[in-house]
Parts: C-alpha cells; sequence; structure tokens
C-alpha cells in the first residue's frame, strides 16, 4: 500500500483514521447559538489539538456538535468521545455559566462514525433525546 500525504505517523504506525462524532445537548435543549456556538466549535477544535488529533470540520447547530477529525491509533473512539464532551463542558459552563443550571451540557450517548453522519442519521439521534 503506498504511503502518501494522506497518511499520518505515529510512532511506528502508517494510519488515516478519521471520525465523526456527534453530540446532542443536554435534554436537547437549544443553547448552541449565537456567541456560545462559536465557542463551542474553538473548544472542541482546541481540544482535538491537545490530544494529538486534528479537526477537520466542526460545525454547531442549536442542540447538536458535530466533529470530523484525524485520530490517533493510540487512542480509542470512546476515549476521544470522553474527552471532547468532559473538558467542552467544563470550559463551556466556565465561559457561559448560565447555560445550565445542572451542569451538565451534553447527553451522555454520542453518534462516532468512520463515515461523515448524514442528516438523516443526525436527526434521528436528535430525536431520541427531545423531550
Amino acid at each position: 500500500m503506498p504511503v502518501g500525504a494522506s497518511y499520518r505517523t505515529s510512532g511506528t504506525a502508517r494510519h488515516s483514521i478519521r471520525l465523526h462524532f456527534l453530540f446532542v445537548t443536554s435534554r436537547a435543549r437549544a443553547i448552541l447559538t449565537g456567541e456560545v456556538a462559536d465557542r463551542v466549535a474553538e473548544i472542541l477544535t482546541e481540544i482535538a489539538a491537545e490530544e494529538g488529533c486534528e479537526a477537520l470540520d466542526v460545525q454547531v447547530s442549536d442542540r447538536l456538535a458535530y466533529v470530523e477529525l484525524v485520530g490517533r491509533p493510540e487512542l480509542a473512539a470512546s476515549q476521544i468521545a470522553l474527552r471532547l464532551r468532559k473538558h467542552s463542558a467544563q470550559r463551556l459552563l466556565s465561559s457561559f455559566p448560565e447555560l445550565t443550571p445542572e451542569g451538565a451540557v451534553w447527553v451522555r450517548p454520542y453518534l462516532v462514525s468512520t463515515y461523515p453522519i448524514s442528516q438523516e442519521s443526525a436527526t434521528c439521534f436528535l430525536e431520541d433525546y427531545r423531550s
């Protein structure tokens, strides 16, 4: 297999691990708007970089955050998701404490795929968490 520019090197591994994550706000509330949405995108990009991953695309709508990133072979998708959700919630709440009185930004379940997540899949996933 030819190793080209689309592959990365990490230790002894050459890899191209693209992961797509979808996170839903707690109780599917529409809290990711305006300045908050911009901050969420910045935070998720920062956290990905801190974990040695590269955020290729971050999209935020009022109830959803979508992250496409290039992962590392030594990190499981579940580890990346945990770190993205946990650290983004902490940083977001320190910037915007009024967002949620109970201190939860995201629901615990998330969607992860090695293929891009379609709008239809995102809508179905969101519907599961609307109150």
